[in-house]
């Protein structure tokens, strides 16, 4: 994949968390079981892509459950 910014070449990997990551609108606390929270969408080990050179992540959910 290429980096959306710069359009060099990207590094494929992982973005993984012991516990899960969560995505919200709003910046919020998440309490230790974020999945209560309907708000926030949980993120598992998931496929992405780092640009060394402008130090961004991109992540395609396309593969996700």
């Amino acid at each position: 994949m290429n980096c959306p910014y710069c359009k060099k070449e990207m590094r494929p990997g992982w973005i993984q968390s012991r516990d899960a990551l969560g995505w919200s609108e709003k910046k919020r606390a998440v309490p230790a079981l974020a999945g209560l929270l309907a708000e926030v969408e949980l993120l598992s080990a998931t496929k992405a892509f780092y640009c060394p050179d402008c130090r961004k992540i991109v992540i395609d959910r396309d593969d996700m459950k």
